[in-house]
Order: C-alpha cells, then structure tokens, then sequence
C-alpha cells in the first residue's frame, strides 16, 4: 500500500536524518537514504501492511506526512539533548581548566569546539556502537509502530511541555557531569590564594595557569572510568526520554 509505505518513510526519514548520530554531515546522503529505505522496506513487511486511518484529501495525505517527519524530529531532539549534555559539561570543564580558547573544528556542527568535548564526545559514539545502542534504537523504531499506529501521530500541548522539561533536566546532567573537575578547580584556586599569602614573591598567575591545567588533566584521567559508567547511565536516560516521548504523541 503506497500510503502506509509513504508514512513509514517519513517517519524513517525523521528518525534518522535528524539523528545527530546515525544522520552526520559527514555520512553520504546516498548511504542515508538507503538505510532509510532498508528500514522503511524491513517495517512494512514486519506490520503486514495495515493502515487504521486513510487520508481522505490530498491536503490531509501531506499533513500527515509532515507529522510523521515530526516523529523522527522529537526522537533526534532527545538525542541531540543527550550530546548536548556531553558538550556543555566538557565546554564548563574546559573553561575551569583554561582551555576554553583550545578549539578544534567540528564537521557534525560546522562549528568550533573545545578539545575535551570532541573527545567525550567521540567516546560517547563509540560507547553507543558498543552496547548496541543503534540496535535498541531501532528496536524503538519498530515498537513504535504499535504505540503510535501510521498517520496517527499527535502533536499537542502536553509535547512541548514534556520536551522543555527534557531539555531542563538536560542542562542539570551537564552540571552534574562537570561538577567533580569544577570542585577541583576550585579548591585548587583555595590552595593558590594560600600560597600567594606564605609567598607573596611568586608569579601567581604562571603558577595558577599551569597548576590548574596540570590538576585538570589529572582529574580528567581519573574521572575516565567513572566517566564511562556515567555515559552508560546517560544512554539509558536517552532511551526514556525517547520512549517517554513517544507515548505522549501516541
């Protein structure tokens, strides 16, 4: 059936051209696409191919399909939030060490970012292949299909609520990531102020410059395991986030 397969591409398209892990600027358009006719393809022939609602106009047949577009955008945007969450803390991270004019180019964003950030960041991608996350993730795809029938996708108040408090919680994981080096920092800033004050003849500022990148780069390499277990924790909160999304348009 044209229709059903039309939604189910659209809503394949969303889910994988917003995603800011599977939909990369640097990913070929043609591999996009046919990933997302294999899914599409591999969907229609998992639901049998019913459809519960059939647009009676044309002008109906496209809103539809715009709210299927939708679908995918809701799941990239929490996605999105979750990288989000590793760029702002790793930016804060980076600011407390000093090293936030140390900036790389980032192909994904087109934009500047701070050393730690692409760092974490590509160890948040690699931690994502390697518990099987695009596996879950697809697998929220499919199940979607049973919560939210084609053509029946909702967009409604009670959305935008739930999306603000996402992006809300998102900001406070940040901080929360960011915390244990910012505390560092500052008692490292307590321990300067203190030695300035038995030796008033020291440079302080070489010394407060290179004793904090010094400490920061010891505590980044403490915090690498920990690190670890906080990003599994954070793929796990992605995935709520997703899940607790889509019941809302369902």
């Amino acid at each position: 059936m044209f229709i059903l397969f039309s939604f189910i591409v659209m809503r394949m398209s969303g889910a994988v051209f917003f995603n800011p892990i599977l939909g990369r600027s640097n990913i070929p358009g043609a591999v996009k696409t046919a990933f997302v006719f294999m899914l599409s393809l591999m969907m229609y022939m998992g639901i049998g191919g019913e459809l519960q609602h059939e647009p009676q106009s044309l002008l109906e047949f496209g809103f539809l399909l715009i709210t299927e577009l939708a679908f995918g955008f809701v799941i990239g945007f929490c996605m999105e939030l979750t990288v989000l969450v590793i760029r702002f803390a790793s930016s804060v991270m980076d600011f407390g060490m000093g090293l936030s004019m140390a900036q790389t180019y980032d192909p994904q964003y087109n934009m500047q970012v701070t050393v730690t950030s692409g760092l974490y960041y590509a160890f948040f991608v690699l931690l994502f292949f390697a518990v099987d996350g695009h596996v879950k993730l697809i697998e929220i795809f499919y199940r979607s299909s049973e919560v939210i029938p084609f053509g029946m996708v909702k967009i409604n108040s009670e959305l935008s609520a739930a999306m603000l408090g996402i992006f809300s919680q998102a900001i406070v994981l940040g901080l929360r990531f960011a915390f244990p080096l910012l505390a560092m920092e500052l008692v490292t800033e307590f321990a300067v102020g203190i030695l300035m004050k038995i030796i008033p003849q020291i440079n302080v500022f070489v010394v407060n410059f290179q004793l904090k990148i010094i400490v920061g780069m010891m505590i980044l390499l403490l915090l690498f395991t920990p690190m670890a277990d906080r990003f599994y924790t954070l793929l796990d909160q992605m995935f709520a986030w997703v899940q607790e999304l889509v019941t809302i348009m369902g």
